[in-house]
């Protein structure tokens, strides 16, 4: 079979691959399969391009599920959160305690996905006992998702693989690369580089830094392209662009108007780009609602919003109601960056022209636009490549 590199630019907007940022890739784009591609409406989207399932057929949607009856941070109810000073020494050893409660709790659930990212994030202590991780198992696993993922193929066609990246290894490019080369006879490798993402967020899309980081991994793309012995499978893709932040959105200071009771009569989470609302009581509903229609920053999606974005959800996992930020527009603070100046963002609506990413598959030298497709799409075109025509 051919070998099949699967390469992730974490952040990759779809206009950085040109002639004067990306050449290789620009040029590898003229003999390629390309498209244009739509993320995912999620911020955890490996479901959609590694077994192509929309949010609400995986149930992987936003970091962070309502799920005050199996959250592993329940333990955090009987905290004295009154006498824990936020911002102080207190509050950070109370975290770290917390994070690794919950990694033990996971792991004796043998939640493989959540006990190495566990974290606490920014969420105040008072409301971390109502929320759980979505992502529990790590999709590479067998049958770790309603339908079979790319790993699952791999395994029936018994195709060995490397997976070097996120969440399964932090860090550089550098570090990427030598897991890469230790393991490089692997048929198939995926590779998950971070850095464009980390960049785009501190000096925005349009910064000197994001351009000298493109151009570097570009580099890197053409010295791992020429290093493959034909035939082979060169396929890199973007999870998500990277919008210019232009203004912020207080959500405590919107909130003060509302005068109701959180815990009591509301819950809520803070997620960059959107505020997810539970009500427990039709008083609260309306009282929200109300305020927030009248914030000019966002709105709250519609029912016929959710079916195109396909977060029809069973359950309430993911909010009651979603207020969704307009392009170029953040919370701040919120419960993962928290007062932190963000220059670049992503997670917004398909609209936000800022927001898309790419696809560029090579294949031999086989040349077709796909024009516009959304991220599920990606997956598709891989099972092609592991198929009987493409390997």
């Amino acid at each position: 079979m051919k070998r099949t590199l699967f390469i992730l630019l974490d952040g990759l907007r779809k206009d950085y691959v040109c002639a004067a940022t990306m050449p290789f890739l620009f040029e590898l784009q003229q003999r390629s399969t390309c498209a244009e591609v739509i993320e995912t409406f999620a911020f955890q989207t490996r479901p959609s391009y590694m077994a192509g399932l929309h949010p609400e057929q995986s149930l992987i949607a936003n970091m962070f599920e309502y799920s005050p009856q199996q959250s592993p941070f329940r333990i955090a109810r009987f905290l004295p959160t009154w006498a824990i000073p936020k911002g102080s020494k207190a509050e950070r050893v109370v975290r770290h305690f917390l994070s690794v409660w919950a990694r033990c709790v996971e792991r004796h659930r043998s939640h493989t996905a959540s006990c190495i990212y566990c974290t606490t994030a920014q969420i105040p202590l008072t409301l971390l006992p109502y929320f759980g991780f979505s992502e529990k198992r790590q999709i590479h696993e067998p049958n770790s998702l309603p339908q079979p993922s790319l790993f699952d193929l791999l395994r029936r066609k018994n195709i060995d693989w490397l997976w070097a990246g996120y969440p399964l290894d932090h860090g550089t490019t550098e570090n990427i690369l030598a897991k890469y080369q230790q393991a490089s006879r692997s048929q198939f490798c995926y590779l998950h580089f971070s850095e464009l993402d980390w960049v785009g967020h501190q000096y925005g899309p349009d910064s000197a830094e994001i351009r000298e980081c493109a151009a570097k991994l570009d580099e890197v793309l053409k010295r791992i392209f020429a290093e493959q012995p034909e035939p082979f499978n060169f396929i890199v893709f973007g999870d998500h662009g990277m919008v210019q932040v232009e203004q912020e959105i207080d959500f405590y200071q919107v909130q003060q108007q509302v005068s109701l009771r959180p815990k009591r009569d509301y819950l809520y989470f803070l997620d960059s780009t959107q505020v997810r609302f539970w009500f427990f009581n039709e008083r609260a509903r309306q009282r929200i609602i109300d305020v927030w229609s009248d914030v000019a920053g966002g709105h709250f999606l519609t029912e016929s919003e959710q079916t195109e974005l396909h977060i029809r959800f069973p359950d309430n996992r993911f909010g009651d109601a979603c207020f969704m930020a307009h392009g170029g527009m953040i919370f701040l603070p919120n419960f993962f960056q928290g007062r932190q100046p963000i220059v670049g963002m992503h997670g917004y609506l398909p609209d936000v022209v800022g927001n898309r990413t790419c696809l560029v598959g090579y294949r031999g030298g086989s040349h077709e636009q796909l024009g516009l497709i959304d991220q599920v799409q990606i997956y598709d075109f891989l099972v092609k490549c592991l198929g009987p025509d493409g390997c």
